[in-house]
């Protein structure tokens, strides 16, 4: 089997053209399939390639021609945010990726649809925004919209005037290295996302008071109870399993407010002082911005998070 010819435009790169060539690389590897990469604005190479991408002033899935340069560009997502060669890619290629990476793992099709939303939303449309200048990023209109910008390093990746244009190619293969293992960071970070989310559903749908979400093990939490109208605090362990957290639920998955803070009188103490303030010996930590409290036993927590629910 001959390689795949991977063509995107050579100059200057940003992160969407550097993530999409990640996207493909990992998708590639994981099947044993060989591959090389031209970076090149000739329309020869572009002839040749296989796949083409941030180049070739069209969208055509058909040709396999992903990109967002032309006149209209390639389209937008229901939430306003403009596509890029990174969402092109993840749209057309991302499940495929999805579903090689976890292959020993057997996961269905519904929880391949979940983790691939994951990552477009918390992930690839930020990309996209910053690479199309959409104006929501900028204003924060968009409550959707999340912020990770890698456009910044990217930029560092590019060559200085002392380097030269001819290091560029060796530059965008680093920085493709280290958007590989982003990814792959990723993909792990949202598969442990999808098995939280089903243990935190579980444990609200069972709780007796649902103000107090108690949780045996660290998870993410944050995008279910949000959801729920009345939880206002989860508790967990500590990462080191040296106490548990008491953590506020936020108002919304954006921004750092929550629905019911710590007790002003609480916060910014720790041991005995806390202590003191509320009673529970063992008592740790209360943070000054009053959302997060921590104690040394789970049943010291839950006590702690019923005096700040009523207090």
């Amino acid at each position: 089997m001959s390689k795949i010819k991977l063509v995107t435009h050579s100059g200057r790169f940003h992160s969407d053209d550097a993530f999409a060539t990640a996207v493909l690389s990992l998708l590639f590897e994981a099947r044993g399939q060989e591959f090389e990469l031209i970076r090149s604005r000739d329309p020869k190479d572009h002839e040749q390639g296989d796949i083409l991408y941030d180049t070739g002033n069209k969208y055509s899935p058909e040709d396999k021609i992903f990109d967002h340069h032309q006149e209209g560009g390639a389209g937008v997502r229901e939430n306003g945010v403009p596509y890029a060669a990174f969402g092109l890619i993840w749209k057309h290629y991302g499940k495929e990726l999805i579903k090689e990476y976890f292959k020993d793992e057997e996961i269905g099709e519904n929880d391949i649809e979940e983790i691939y939303q994951l990552i477009d939303k918390g992930f690839v449309q930020p990309s996209d925004a910053k690479d199309t200048g959409y104006e929501d990023y900028k204003s924060n209109k968009n409550d959707d919209l999340q912020t990770y910008v890698m456009d910044t390093a990217a930029k560092s990746f590019n060559p200085t005037n002392e380097e030269g244009y001819k290091k560029t190619f060796e530059l965008f293969m680093d920085f493709v290295e280290i958007a590989k293992k982003i990814l792959e960071r990723e993909l792990i970070r949202a598969n442990s996302k999808l098995i939280g989310f089903k243990k935190v559903e579980e444990v609200y749908n069972n709780a007796d008071d649902k103000r107090i979400i108690v949780l045996e093990e660290g998870m993410s939490w944050r995008e279910i109870l949000v959801s729920k109208p009345e939880p206002l605090f989860v508790i967990f362990p500590t990462i080191d399993n040296d106490g548990f957290m008491i953590q506020a639920v936020n108002k919304g998955l954006s921004g750092y407010e929550v629905r019911k803070s710590f007790p002003q009188s609480w916060r910014g103490k720790i041991n005995e002082e806390l202590a003191k303030e509320t009673g529970i010996a063992g008592s740790k930590f209360c943070h000054s911005a009053g959302f997060l409290c921590v104690t040394k036993t789970k049943e010291e927590a839950i006590e702690l998070a019923k005096i700040a629910v009523e207090a």
